[in-house]
């Protein structure tokens, strides 16, 4: 009777066993970002979107590419380690590289869905890169190693991430600027910034009396205007611009008022 006990006792330990491991393996949601592989966000798998971590990204964007459709599928807001809203944010990651190490700075909250954003729930939604993103060794106090993530995770992780609970980071290479003009084209203008002049010299006069507008790396717009032979950039502050004329292009220059 005592063996018959002591079995019933190993089974019912083993089963419960069984039951916490298929818990911890449960898939908290998956995610699908511009129809590429789905990836599901589970304490048993890989939640950095198929980085192998080796230093390099898996998915690049430009400005050109800056658009963004995220799949999401198998959301459950009553489930503890997700919770009743879920976080798409854009942050630069230390990956183990000091000061941040593990942490992040640059953070940008882009959007926050919510159970009613979701049917059956699945949600398709369409976001953009942060206007003003650079490549992450244009950024501050840039370490290498540093990462830019866009993530998607439940209010209940954030703002930490760890084993316990749901995320899903992709680990992204910004190859230009992102700006915040919709009519932006990757052609070059053909121009020179002469800093001695403190102004943009146009070599193509076709291009007088188009409309320009000149950008810093936040996306703010701080100049704009007609297109003449020479534009006078002298307001400026000292740092990184772009110059874009919409029916030509854009061009990249660096005041310097030292």
């Amino acid at each position: 009777m005592k063996k018959i006990t002591l079995l019933v006792m190993v089974f019912g330990l083993l089963l419960a066993t069984t039951n916490l491991n298929a818990q911890l393996a449960e898939t908290y949601y998956s995610t699908r970002l511009n129809g590429g592989d789905t990836f599901g966000s589970s304490s048993a798998g890989n939640r950095f979107a198929g980085y192998g971590f080796g230093g390099v990204p898996n998915h690049t964007f430009n400005n050109a590419t800056k658009n963004l459709t995220i799949e999401i599928t198998d959301y459950d807001e009553n489930n503890p380690v997700v919770g009743p809203e879920l976080y798409i944010r854009w942050a630069r990651v230390g990956f183990g590289n000091a000061p941040l190490n593990w942490g992040s700075d640059n953070v940008t909250e882009i959007m926050t869905l919510v159970p009613g954003d979701f049917t059956g729930g699945a949600a398709t939604v369409n976001v953009t890169i942060p206007a003003g993103t650079t490549p992450v060794a244009d950024t501050a106090d840039y370490v290498s190693g540093y990462l830019w993530i866009l993530q998607i995770v439940g209010v209940n992780g954030a703002p930490y991430v760890d084993s316990e609970h749901a995320y899903m980071n992709y680990v992204i290479d910004i190859t230009d600027n992102i700006l915040n003009t919709n009519n932006f084209s990757k052609n070059e203008i053909d121009a020179n910034y002469v800093n001695s002049l403190q102004a943009i010299v146009l070599n193509d006069n076709a291009l007088e009396g188009e409309d320009y507008a000149v950008y810093n790396v936040l996306g703010q717009v701080k100049l704009k205007g007609n297109v003449s032979r020479e534009i006078s950039v002298s307001d400026l502050n000292s740092g990184l611009y772009f110059l874009t004329i919409p029916s030509k292009g854009t061009l990249k220059f660096v005041v310097n008022n030292r």
